[in-house]
């Protein structure tokens, strides 16, 4: 029961980790008040709803029907593995080397910005999808699936909160602050990464 305890709170950590580098909350946070500069506070907190609403909904549709996808359309589990763990590799490098998520500049106007490009690509981007697709599918145990989509809704429940709360945030919480905490993930992300490429190679049988 404790190493069933152990496996369930690893698991977690794990992909509570890999989710933060890749969905990356704090990244968000500072997308979005970039953005939203001339919006209402009202506005933004409608903004913040929605995007993330959206892009839950993206992520999980992902993280469950990827693979599925994936496999109709002939595409066998290794090369996913080996190609989203090299995109995932060059997300991590870029998160080491201070390369913030992609931002578009949309702070002169006032267009509704919720799904694009908030919801789609600044939360749910590649890498987010990528990563809950993989770590999803590295698991056979439910309750390790479920462990991973918890994670997922964690770092998402995170995003909104700091969404919501970013007018208190942001002037409290120094942007070297957060660069720490991004670099710390990147470095996490990035040996999931070679773990992902890693596995994919060798099922693929290449050096059999």
């Amino acid at each position: 029961m404790l190493l069933h305890t152990y496996n369930i709170l690893d698991t977690f950590l794990l992909a509570f980790f890999a989710f933060f580098a890749t969905v990356s909350p704090l990244n968000v946070l500072i997308v979005f008040m970039s953005s939203t500069g001339k919006y209402s506070s009202e506005e933004r907190k409608k903004i913040a709803i929605k995007s993330v609403t959206v892009a839950s909904i993206v992520l999980i549709i992902v993280m469950f029907f990827g693979v599925v996808i994936f496999r109709f359309l002939g595409i066998e589990v290794y090369s996913i593995r080996t190609a989203g763990g090299i995109l995932l590799l060059l997300t991590a490098i870029g998160m080491m080397f201070g390369e913030d998520k992609e931002s578009v500049d949309i702070s002169h106007t006032k267009k509704d910005i919720s799904v694009f490009p908030m919801a789609v690509p600044i939360i749910a981007g590649p890498a987010g999808m990528t990563t809950g697709m993989l770590v999803f599918q590295s698991y056979t145990d439910i309750i390790l699936k479920m462990t991973v989509f918890a994670a997922l809704i964690s770092n998402l429940a995170l995003t909104i909160v700091l969404l919501l709360l970013s007018d208190k945030i942001i002037t409290k919480i120094k942007k070297s602050v957060l660069e720490v905490f991004l670099r710390i993930a990147g470095l996490i992300l990035a040996s999931l990464a070679l773990q992902f490429i890693f596995n994919g190679i060798r099922e693929a049988g290449i050096f059999k």
